[in-house]
């Protein structure tokens, strides 16, 4: 039997504290996902897509993500979240499909100089 719509995002969610490899497990394998960089398609290349983007993450990421809207209808996901000051804003919708994600769109609106706090 296949994981259910919200099996899969906590599944993904908690992957990120395991890696990389983890992530794409979550992926079908011909899984699409759009970025603001371009179009990322199957494993290898989703796998490419995330290596860069959690090398980017900043130290204090994860204590400041915050879910400001997460929607589900069937297999359509719409997660609107932020990790401020570096990320003000971000949006990201799933298709999931018998038990994988297979298509994804992500957009991030990144803070590149964010003031400092401490400043």
């Amino acid at each position: 039997m296949s994981r259910t719509t919200k099996e899969v995002l906590e599944s993904h969610y908690k992957a990120f504290r395991k890696g990389v490899d983890a992530i794409v497990e979550d992926y079908g394998e011909d899984a699409v996902l759009m970025a603001p960089d371009g179009m990322h398609k199957a494993h290898a290349a989703i796998k490419k897509f995330f290596e860069a983007e959690l090398a980017g993450f900043p130290d204090g990421f994860w204590s400041a993500l915050k879910t400001l809207r997460l929607d589900v209808e069937g297999e359509f996901v719409h997660f609107l979240w932020q990790a401020k000051p570096w990320y003000p804003q971000a949006a990201d919708a799933f298709t999931i499909r018998d038990g994988k994600i297979v298509f994804q769109t992500t957009s991030v609106l990144i803070e590149k100089n964010p003031p400092r706090w401490d400043a």
